[in-house]
């Protein structure tokens, strides 16, 4: 440092200037003085605050990332708090707000969510905004048990009508008696309508609104892949307990039926190659 900004720097804080001369050397005697502990407390005072800028610094990571969507690296930085320290009611709080927030979150996430919670109101009861995120929770998680059930409970009845069509041999003569899920039928027509919307605008050279469509289908491409990717990863094996008990003893019946779940499999394939096997192809309008 330069001698005069050492000698303002310590000018201001009204402390004379120490140099290396200043410095007398001597053996540690480790005998507890009044010196070393206060040593010692500087220490364990200075480590942890410098832990609190950490978690602090963490905390603000965590709120940019849950604003841009970003639900998994906020995980992190929560993972990374209670990785630090186990003291903080926030880190907790915010882990399971994630979750919660998180559309796909599984049950078995929101059961997570719901033992942070718990930590963070064991930690500090009378927090009200805890409370609230634990009675959030409870209507999320009551909502998330009723939309796989329904889901479940769609699925199979529209494998269960497939099959009786084959049998009568009246899929033979007309394919749209096949049975798909409501959600599968508003996708098609989606399609369907982005197909004709980019024709018209094509040929009325309107190129601004091309290339709008364009983007549009890219977003309702995707959103489509990630739908169908629920129906890909249905595995009757592995369907949570709490679900199980919800559903139906007939419903569970037709779980375990083979003829159904080969259906439910062929399902699957058929509408994955409708909806993305002849995707629209966007280079040509744009």
């Amino acid at each position: 440092m330069d001698p005069k900004r050492k000698e303002g720097v310590f000018k201001d804080f009204d402390l004379k200037s120490i140099y290396d001369a200043d410095v007398v050397r001597k053996e540690k005697d480790y005998k507890g003085d009044e010196c070393e502990i206060d040593t010692s407390n500087n220490a364990l005072l200075l480590l942890l605050l410098g832990l609190a800028a950490v978690v602090n610094i963490l905390l603000n990571m965590y709120c940019a990332y849950m604003k841009l969507h970003h639900y998994k690296v906020a995980i992190q930085c929560c993972d990374e708090i209670t990785r630090l320290t186990t003291l903080s009611a926030e880190a907790y709080f915010r882990r399971s707000q994630i979750r919660t927030c998180n559309l796909k979150s599984t049950y078995k996430e929101l059961e997570m969510a719901e033992e942070d919670i718990n930590v963070a109101l064991g930690k500090k009861p009378e927090e009200a905004k805890y409370r609230t995120q634990f009675e959030t929770l409870k209507k999320r998680k009551a909502e998330k048990l009723a939309d796989d059930k329904k889901f479940i409970e769609d699925i199979l009845t529209c494998a269960k009508k497939c099959l009786e069509f084959k049998k009568t041999k009246e899929i033979a003569a007309n394919t749209t008696l096949m049975e798909v899920p409501q959600e599968i039928k508003i996708m098609r027509v989606i399609k369907d309508k982005y197909a004709d919307c980019m024709e018209f605008f094509r040929d009325t050279e309107d190129n601004k609104q091309v290339l709008l469509t364009v983007k549009d289908y890219n977003e309702f491409s995707v959103s489509s892949y990630q739908k169908m990717m629920r129906y890909f990863k249905l595995n009757p094996s592995t369907l949570e307990p709490q679900l199980l008990q919800e559903l139906a003893i007939e419903t569970r019946i037709l779980l375990n039926d083979e003829n159904i779940l080969r259906e439910i499999s062929s399902i699957k394939v058929r509408e994955a190659l409708m909806l993305f096997g002849g995707m629209i192809r966007v280079d040509k309008f744009s």
